[in-house]
């Protein structure tokens, strides 16, 4: 369950010469002198700064700006951030496996908000590096994640054409002709490894649909299944997380401390950033 996955634009505009005209006397009669285009461009090239158009700002920038982890790229800070969202207000799942046992341990699960969100690369052999400006930074390792509905499915009495009268195998079978399948986890109780009970979702490796309906009374309702939300379980308890073992902090006295990544093994983190009014969250894949 382990899997992997930024855009510079620059925006240039060069300003054109005018056209200068000059009168004889004869007002019938005027002559117009182009101007020296090449001493004009020459001389606006030494005031020209390139627009930044991909979000990002400079490491001076980062330094003076609220607590904020950054992706470093070629000298240039990235953001990232985007909203996250409890999966059915759980805060702590456990993860099942084929062969239907439970994990030892419990998980962050949450759900993008928009559908929107990207998985920023961090390279370290292009130079690629993490910096923070918070009081403290967690990074904690992805153990699974995908494409959700972002809401447990009731059950359905057709999917993708196919009857399946609310049968969990069934519906499965269904939902696997769209690339979608039908998987559980279980949900903990007070955060504790207690068995609390089953948590149904729709997981797919990229963004699918599917078509279902279903029985309200004697009403039939047709809905489309969107899974397209992408969800990360991420493991959050301290023992296990990078930022308390591996992760080593460089301090500098520049206004922001580095991230030694040179121990961390490549894969699929989770960064959570905190200040009083949010959380935020950033997915990164370090390779």
């Amino acid at each position: 369950m382990k899997l992997l996955r930024t855009v510079l634009a620059i925006a240039i505009s060069v300003s054109m010469g005018l056209l200068s005209g000059c009168s004889n006397g004869d007002a019938s009669k005027e002559t117009s002198y182009p101007s020296n285009q090449a001493d004009e461009n020459r001389h606006n090239e030494s005031d020209f700064v390139p627009e930044v158009t991909d979000g990002s700002i400079s490491l001076d920038e980062a330094s003076y700006s609220g607590p904020h982890t950054y992706i470093v790229k070629n000298g240039r800070c990235y953001k990232g951030f985007t909203s996250f969202a409890l999966f059915e207000d759980h805060g702590h799942m456990g993860l099942v496996y084929e062969d239907g046992s439970l994990s030892k341990d419990t998980y962050g699960f949450d759900v993008g908000n928009s559908g929107d969100e990207t998985l920023l690369t961090v390279d370290r052999n292009n130079g690629d590096g993490i910096i923070y400006t918070s009081s403290e930074f967690c990074m904690y390792p992805v153990v699974d994640y995908g494409y959700c509905l972002g809401y447990e499915p009731i059950d359905f009495d057709e999917v993708n054409g196919i009857e399946v009268n609310g049968d969990y195998d069934a519906t499965a079978k269904a939902l696997a002709q769209t690339g979608v399948s039908l998987r559980k986890n279980w949900v903990t109780k007070s955060q504790t490894l207690q068995f609390g009970r089953y948590v149904k979702f729709l997981h797919s490796q990229t963004p699918s649909s599917a078509s279902a309906g279903f029985y309200k009374g004697s009403q039939w309702i047709d809905m489309t299944l969107q899974v397209n939300l992408p969800y990360y379980a991420y493991d959050s308890l301290e023992t296990n997380n990078l930022n308390y073992e591996d992760a080593l902090v460089e301090k500098t006295k520049d206004g922001y401390f580095k991230i030694n990544l040179d121990n961390v093994s490549p894969g699929i983190y989770m960064i959570v950033d905190y200040d009083p009014s949010s959380w935020e969250y950033l997915p990164i894949e370090i390779i």
